[in-house]
C-alpha cells in the first residue's frame, strides 16, 4: 500500500485489493499472494496489536547502523536524476509534491515570480509563455473559494506546466522500480530533501 501511494499518490482508503495484487510482485522477490490472503491481511491490520508486539517492532527498527548511509545514497541518486531534468520541471513537480494534501494548482503557480525566471532560462520554455487573463482560486474553508483575477499577465502555459509534471512523476516512478525502492527507504527525510532541493533552484 506505501508503494502504490508513493508511486501513484492514492489516499490509502481508495487503494483496492487488486492494486495492491498487481503492485506486490514488483516490490518482493517472495511467492505471491493470493487475493484472499491479501483481504486477510488487511482485516488482520484493523485489529489491535498488544503493546508488548509494537513496543519490539520499534526496537528492532532502530537497530539498523548502516540506514544513514543508504539514505545519503538514496538522496545523491535521487539529486542525479532530478538534475537530468530542466530547472523549471523540477521547480513544477517538487512545489506540487510538497504541497501534500492541500496541493498548489497549475494556476497558482502559472505566473510565480521564480518560475518565470527558471522557464526564461530554457528555450523550450519560454516558448510556452502565454500573455492574458488568469483566475486563481484557493480555498477558504468550508467548501468556498476565494478567487483572483488577473488580466494582462504573462505566465507559464497550464497544459505545459502539467506535462512537466506529469513526466518528472513518471521519470520518479521509474527510479523507485528500477532501484527497488521502498517508501520506507524514503521515511525521515524525503519532504526535508526536496524543500532543500526545491531552495536550491
Amino acid at each position: 500500500m506505501n508503494y502504490i501511494a508513493t508511486v501513484t499518490q492514492k489516499p490509502y482508503e481508495k487503494i483496492t485489493i487488486e492494486e495492491i495484487f498487481e503492485a506486490h510482485t514488483h516490490i518482493i522477490n517472495a511467492k505471491t499472494l493470493s487475493m484472499e490472503t491479501i483481504s486477510g491481511v488487511l482485516e488482520y491490520m484493523e485489529t489491535q496489536v498488544h503493546l508488548d508486539g509494537i513496543e519490539d517492532f520499534q526496537f528492532a527498527a532502530k537497530d539498523k547502523p548502516f540506514m544513514g548511509v543508504e539514505n545519503d545514497e538514496t538522496k545523491e541518486q535521487l539529486h542525479s536524476m532530478f538534475s537530468e531534468m530542466k530547472k523549471a520541471q523540477q521547480y513544477v513537480f517538487l512545489k506540487r509534491f510538497a504541497s501534500g494534501d492541500e496541493r498548489i494548482t497549475y494556476k497558482q503557480l502559472a505566473k510565480e515570480t521564480r518560475l518565470i525566471e527558471l522557464c526564461k532560462e530554457d528555450e523550450v520554455c519560454r516558448r510556452n509563455f502565454t500573455r492574458g487573463s488568469l483566475t486563481i482560486s484557493r480555498p477558504k474553508g468550508e467548501g468556498s473559494k476565494e478567487e483572483e483575477e488577473f488580466t494582462d499577465v504573462i505566465f507559464v502555459k497550464i497544459e505545459f506546466m502539467d506535462y512537466l509534471y506529469r513526466d518528472a512523476l513518471k521519470k520518479l516512478r521509474t527510479f523507485v522500480v528500477k532501484n527497488e525502492l521502498l517508501p520506507s527507504d524514503f521515511e525521515g527525510w524525503l519532504e526535508e530533501w526536496m524543500l532543500e532541493e526545491l531552495n536550491n533552484l
